[in-house]
């Protein structure tokens, strides 16, 4: 140690990278179970958005950028160590011990840079499962729309089918038309005008309200989108 005193940083860059590598394998097993589960989830054909742990999976990639950010500083230490205590076995080249230490913090540069493209890859699979888990799940959403919107057109085909049957029935359910069971005729009043000077502004109405408020609503959209 009198020698050299890098061989101190020897030791506790030892020390470094065992708790890098206990927290690198928690978290990878953490990982791995999450992963498993998500791509199960994704190959089942009916699936609730709700079994997805989106928190826990950003959670889980919140400490993987931490993690990343601890390798990275880790790494520019190690390298700065490496290049500065060069420096001093070029000045005594003769040094074994020197020389030693050296090869022994490069062998501990080798290893953290290792370990970060570890995290990196990680941190990418990470990104990866959140893609899955968020596109299969908005697949699912919208295949469901999808099947909700084809019920909706299938009951306003069949409202549009009987609409016809049901205004005919309505028109002459009503009082302006009047029936001769002797000459089996039909007879229209004098007040069926009636009928069409309320049904006609009304049927503007309620065209003019229903245009307006589409177009109410198209224009907060493209407001939103903007």
């Amino acid at each position: 140690m009198l020698v050299d005193p890098f061989c101190l940083y020897v030791i506790a860059l030892d020390e470094l990278w065992a708790q890098a590598e206990g927290v690198m394998k928690d978290i990878g097993n953490v990982f791995g179970t999450m992963e498993r589960y998500a791509l199960d989830l994704a190959g089942r054909t009916t699936l609730h958005s709700d079994q997805h742990d989106f928190v826990g999976l950003h959670n889980l990639a919140k400490h993987i950028i931490h993690l990343r950010e601890g390798a990275d500083a880790i790494l520019s230490t190690a390298q700065r160590l490496v290049d500065h205590h060069e420096q001093l076995v070029i000045e005594d080249p003769k040094n074994k011990t020197k020389r030693l230490v050296h090869q022994r913090l490069k062998q501990k540069l080798v290893q953290f840079e290792v370990w970060t493209f570890q995290v990196s890859s990680l941190k990418q699979r990470m990104s990866n499962v959140i893609n899955l888990s968020f596109n299969v799940v908005t697949q699912r959403d919208s295949n469901i729309l999808k099947n909700d919107s084809q019920a909706m057109r299938a009951l306003a085909t069949v409202t549009v089918a009987f609409l016809p049957v049901a205004t005919v029935a309505a028109i002459f359910g009503s009082q302006f038309f009047n029936s001769d069971p002797t000459n089996r005729k039909i007879y229209l009043t004098n007040d069926f005008w009636i009928f069409w000077v309320l049904t006609t502004p009304l049927g503007i109405l309620v065209c003019a309200l229903y245009y307006w408020l589409s177009y109410s609503h198209e224009k907060k959209v493209t407001i939103r989108r903007e």
